[in-house]
C-alpha cells in the first residue's frame, strides 16, 4: 500500500469485549481518501488478538498490525502506535470506544486539508455507561476555535474524537515519561496552531471498570495530570499566558485535591506562591509535597477520620512517586 493520506491508530489490552465494534465503526467510515488502520494490541490475554488477527485476514490491505511478544505496558504500545505512520493525518482511539457517524473522518480531513493553520480538529463525544446509558459530556471548550492557551487550563479533548497532521518528525523522550501522553501530544501538535470543535457527537467514550485512565483511584488521576501538567512546564517553550494558564490548572487541581482529603480548600503557603510566580513546576511539587506531609502530621496529632487521613496518605506517596520518577536524573 503506498502512503495514506490517514492512518488511523488503534490501541488495544483485553478489549475482547470491545474490540470488534472499535473496528467495525472504523470500516464504516464512507470517504474518498487513502487511508490504513494500524492496531497496536499489548500482549492481550482475553482473546482480543484473536479477533484483530481474524479483521487482519478479512482486510489484509487496509490493516497494520503492531503486536507485541510480551506486555510492554499502555505508554510504550502508544508511543510504537503514534509513530509506526508515516500518513499525512492521524486519528487515534482505544479498543473500547466507537465512532458513530460514517461521515467523521472524512469532515475532519476535509477541514484540515482546506485549513493549514490549523494542526488538530475534534468533536464532541457521548459518554456510555456501566449502566448502558448514554450522557453527553460535560466538559467543552469555550469556542469553536480554540488555542493552547485555553487547552492549558483544562483537557477538553477526548482522544477518540482528534484527527491531527502528523507533522512531529521525533517524539521527545520525555513524552515517555507522561501519565497523560494524549494531553501531552497536543501541546506537541497545535503549539504554534489553532484547534477547531466541531460541536457534534461523533463517537462513544466508554466508561468501565478496566478504563486506563478511569480506573485509577481518584487521587492518581489528580496526580497523573499535576505530573503532565509539569513534564509540559518543564520541557517546552511556552508564552507566559500558556505558563500561567497551565499553574491555574495546576492550582484547581491542587484545590481539588485538598477539598478531597480536607472537606476545605487550604491557603497558599508563602512558599507554593513563589513557586508558582516563578514558574517552577519542580518546587511546586516538592513545596505541595511538604505541605501536605505537614497536613498528614496535623490530621494524626487530631486524630481526625481515618479516611482523610489514607487518602491523604495515599496524596503525598504518589507526589513523593512523581518527584522521584520525573525529577530524578
Amino acid at each position: 500500500m503506498n502512503r495514506p493520506l490517514l492512518s488511523v491508530c488503534l490501541i488495544t489490552y483485553n478489549h475482547v469485549q470491545f474490540i470488534e465494534q472499535a473496528i467495525d465503526s472504523v470500516f464504516a467510515q464512507e470517504v474518498d481518501f487513502s487511508w490504513e488502520l494500524i492496531i497496536a494490541d499489548d500482549f492481550s490475554t482475553d482473546g482480543t488478538r484473536e479477533i484483530i488477527l481474524k479483521y487482519k485476514e478479512k482486510y489484509p490491505d487496509n490493516i497494520r498490525l503492531i503486536l507485541q511478544k510480551q506486555n510492554v505496558g499502555s505508554v510504550q504500545n502508544w508511543m510504537d502506535l503514534i509513530t509506526a505512520s508515516k500518513a499525512t493525518y492521524l486519528a487515534y482511539f482505544e479498543g473500547d470506544d466507537y465512532w458513530t457517524l460514517p461521515y467523521k473522518l472524512q469532515r475532519q480531513i476535509d477541514f484540515l486539508e482546506n485549513n493549514p493553520d490549523f494542526n488538530l480538529c475534534f468533536h464532541n463525544v457521548d459518554h456510555l455507561t456501566l449502566e448502558g446509558n448514554l450522557v453527553r459530556n460535560t466538559i467543552q471548550p469555550q469556542g469553536e476555535i480554540t488555542t493552547l492557551e485555553d487547552l492549558a487550563l483544562e483537557n477538553y479533548i477526548t482522544s477518540l474524537s482528534i484527527v491531527f497532521r502528523n507533522t512531529i518528525t521525533e517524539l521527545p523522550r520525555f513524552l515517555f515519561k507522561s501519565p497523560l501522553g494524549d494531553y501531552t501530544l497536543y501541546f506537541l501538535i497545535a503549539i504554534d496552531s489553532k484547534i477547531q470543535y466541531f460541536d457534534e457527537v461523533m463517537g462513544v467514550y466508554r466508561l468501565h471498570a478496566n478504563s486506563m485512565f478511569r480506573s485509577k483511584p481518584l487521587e492518581e488521576r489528580y496526580c497523573d495530570i499535576m505530573a503532565a501538567i509539569s513534564l509540559i512546564f518543564e520541557n517546552l517553550e511556552l508564552n507566559d499566558t500558556i505558563k500561567e494558564n497551565l499553574l491555574i490548572h495546576f492550582r484547581r487541581i491542587r484545590s481539588e485535591m485538598l477539598n478531597n482529603s480536607f472537606n476545605n480548600d487550604q491557603p497558599l503557603s508563602t512558599e507554593t506562591i513563589s513557586q508558582l510566580n516563578s514558574f517552577d513546576s519542580k518546587s511546586l511539587i516538592s513545596s505541595f509535597y511538604n505541605e501536605l506531609q505537614s497536613h498528614h502530621k496535623t490530621l494524626t496529632n487530631s486524630q481526625l477520620d481515618a479516611d482523610r487521613l489514607s487518602r491523604t496518605v495515599r496524596i503525598t506517596t504518589l507526589l513523593e512517586a512523581i518527584l522521584k520518577k520525573f525529577y530524578t536524573r
